[in-house]
């Protein structure tokens, strides 16, 4: 059977999120810029093929009764996994027959040797500036029984861009562990194997904060001056890397821009799409790969105990601030922040070991990868490797067999 691209669309974003029927239609909006030969769906067809899926059966929404066929047909097979857990109640997956579908569309693009990675453990220092930073980063573990946190430590002169320093902040250890290896009945596991990505969420809280005043202004502010939309301020800030928001790339910007203003009236998606080109075109962001002399020079390193967050290698994609673009985002903490209330929101990342369980098909497969791991940079740990019987990386996703192994990466 073969699937229209606007179908096609969304029976990958509910194989990657399994989403909520609710929210497929901006996850799809979002995978647009990602996927190639999707930017011209509309958010109509989309609609309207989410519809049409249901009603044919290819896709369902999952309740406890589908929750318990799911575990009995994977019991009655004596079935390891699925590895990155059970879908949610309230949540769109596949059902058997579409599931089937799907593969075989699929097939002429599967991978020759795939395999499947799940995080199960990562420990993370995150940098801010302030106590009230500090409790933000804390307030994110209150409801969250797979993160600890070990504290807070002053630190002195630290970097998190090229071209502004720090003298003081905090440091904070948080160890988080994967919510699919924690014991809990089956029903309320995710599929998702994502952590809780804290910088991303950060991010958002703040952007949103941003966005409301660039969009409605506040009375003290003398916004006159400020020669540029919204949306292009919000783009600034994804594009710093001064809060929390990770490589910047085009997609990844005009996905983030998406949800941040997804609930603005008057922001269509074909704006927000737009506003990268439009801030490339005025010389306020660059891309690394055409950096020429635009970008700001780094700053000189002035003690050697001083913590550097500067990534020294950026991706050809990566989008960066020009001279313009700095000057840019410090007029509207100028405008808008004329206390300290901006350095709330300052957010340094450092990933410090991660643990990860390796799955495969084959045992080649397997001993290529481990022996890559070995011989890598980054010094990591390779367990043995075990061979599994009958085993599913998604519950609709059976394999006979399969290889895996234990990889404990410490960066």
């Amino acid at each position: 059977m073969s699937f229209s691209q606007a179908e096609r669309l969304v029976l990958r974003t509910v194989e990657l999120l399994s989403p909520t029927h609710w929210s497929v239609v901006d996850h799809a909006l979002e995978y647009r810029t990602v996927f190639t030969g999707y930017k011209e769906i509309s958010e109509v067809e989309i609609i309207h093929v989410v519809g049409s899926l249901l009603e044919r059966g290819l896709i369902q929404i999952i309740d406890q009764r589908a929750i318990t066929e799911i575990q009995s047909l994977l019991l009655q097979q004596n079935c390891h996994g699925p590895i990155f857990g059970f879908p949610q109640t309230g949540c769109l997956d596949f059902t058997l027959s579409g599931a089937e579908q799907w593969r075989m569309a699929e097939s002429s693009n599967a991978t020759p040797n795939p395999n499947w990675s799940v995080s199960t453990e990562r420990h993370v220092k995150y940098y801010c500036m302030t106590l009230e930073a500090t409790r933000r980063l804390a307030s994110v573990t209150d409801h969250s029984d797979q993160i600890s946190v070990c504290g807070r430590t002053p630190i002195g002169r630290w970097r998190l861009v090229t071209w502004e320093d720090y003298l003081h902040g905090y440091v904070m250890d948080f160890v988080e562990i994967n919510s699919n290896l924690l014991p809990a009945p089956q029903s309320t596991l995710s599929r998702s194997c994502d952590f809780l990505r804290i910088g991303d969420w950060l991010f958002f809280d703040f952007a949103k904060i941003l966005a409301g005043k660039l969009l409605f202004g506040s009375p003290e502010a003398d916004h006159e001056n400020l020669q540029f939309s919204a949306e292009e301020g919000v783009c600034l800030a994804l594009v710093s890397g001064l809060f929390g928001f990770g490589n910047a790339t085009k997609d990844s910007v005009e996905r983030g821009l998406h949800q941040v203003f997804r609930n603005a009236t008057a922001r269509s998606p074909v704006q927000v799409r737009g506003v990268v080109d439009q801030l490339i075109s005025r010389g306020m962001i660059v891309v690394a790969a055409n950096d020429g002399d635009k970008s700001p020079r780094r700053l000189p390193v002035n003690a050697s105990s001083e913590i550097n967050l500067v990534s020294n290698s950026i991706d050809n994609e990566s989008l960066i601030l020009s001279s313009n673009g700095i000057s840019a985002l410090r007029a509207i903490r100028q405008t808008y922040w004329r206390n300290d209330g901006w350095n709330d929101y300052v957010l340094g990342e450092r990933l410090v070991e991660e643990s990860r369980l390796e799955y495969y098909l084959t045992h080649s497969g397997a001993v290529h990868a481990a022996r890559a791991y070995e011989k890598a940079a980054v010094k990591s740990y390779v367990s043995e490797i075990e061979m599994i019987e009958t085993w599913c990386p998604y519950w609709w996703d059976i394999y006979p067999q399969g290889f895996r192994f234990r990889v404990r990466s410490i960066l």
